[in-house]
């Protein structure tokens, strides 16, 4: 995982690590964990945080959610999109609503 600079402070490494949430639903507890790790490195890094410090109130300072969390909220997002109709085609086939289908 590469990351650069951007111009919002708050954008640094993190827009690769989002990118990299919706890919890792599948992934272990402790690939999870070392992707928690990234973020807290970055969030230290951008905020000047010591290693020591609380890295919740930090990720908190930056509305920055946990990496677990984050995955989730991506895919109830893709999936909310899927259902109105605003996302591509090709996860929009794979969401129905169970009252559409018609079974459970």
């Amino acid at each position: 995982m590469e990351f650069y600079l951007k111009p919002s402070r708050c954008a640094f490494g993190h827009g690769q690590l989002a990118n990299s949430c919706s890919l890792s639903q599948r992934l272990s507890d402790g690939l999870l964990r070392h992707l928690q790790l990234v973020q807290d490195a970055a969030a230290c890094l951008v905020t000047g945080a010591r290693r020591c410090d609380h890295i919740t109130l930090v990720l908190r300072q930056l509305h920055w959610l946990p990496v677990r969390q984050r995955v989730m909220f991506k895919i109830a997002g893709l999936v909310y999109q899927s259902l109105v109709g605003a996302a591509p085609t090709y996860p929009a086939d794979d969401c129905h609503l169970l009252l559409d289908v018609g079974c459970r």
